[in-house]
């Protein structure tokens, strides 16, 4: 994004929305928050939850909406997604986030895609994200594959842009980790691919 902003001179507004809601954030001209999708629309609303808790701003979870925008059914579909909400009720969007204090939302993941290590939600997205901060690494895949007694285990696979010895960067991969994660969202393992399947 700012790559291309200094190349073309043109300001990127982003968006948040699903075929389901139309817009539910939109950026500005103004002053918006990097990696925030922008400010929640006047009549929308969201609320953040995890297991049916609703939790508090900045906190991680499933992004809920109530918009008078949201779809009434799908075409030539009998599925009872919608029924529920003739009720006033929520519309789950099976995107990850949180909302800041400044109203501003923030996507980190989809819930299908979640690892569920010792019990603990953990978004990939959030993991690649500081894996993409080494300088060596082309394109990474964080996954969860099943595990005995924490029921999956984080595994990071990796493609580098150079030649340099990958036993190096995995050294210094690791220890950007143990800096930047908490202890239940470091990898077990990292591993190296010459491209991603």
């Amino acid at each position: 994004k700012k790559n291309f902003e200094e190349q073309y001179g043109v300001k990127i507004l982003e968006n948040y929305g699903l075929t389901e809601t139309f817009f539910i954030s939109t950026n500005t001209t103004t002053k918006i928050s990097e990696h925030s999708v922008g400010q929640i629309l006047p009549s929308v609303q969201i609320q953040i939850t995890e297991d049916d808790q609703i939790l508090k701003n900045d906190k991680e979870g499933e992004i809920e909406i109530k918009s008078p925008f949201l779809a009434k059914k799908y075409l030539q579909n009998n599925d009872d997604t919608f029924k529920s909400l003739q009720n006033n009720d929520w519309f789950k969007t099976g995107d990850l986030g949180y909302v800041s204090e400044n109203n501003e939302i923030f996507i980190t993941g989809r819930k299908k895609d979640l690892i569920i290590r010792s019990g603990i939600n953990i978004s990939p997205l959030s993991i690649e994200n500081i894996l993409y901060t080494h300088p060596d690494i082309r394109e990474c895949a964080v996954v969860g594959i099943p595990h005995k007694f924490q029921g999956e285990e984080i595994i990071c696979v990796v493609s580098l842009k150079s030649e340099n010895d990958f036993e190096i960067i995995k050294k210094e991969l690791f220890e950007l980790c143990d800096k930047e994660l908490s202890t239940i969202k470091k990898p077990s393992k990292i591993l190296s691919l010459s491209e991603l399947p």
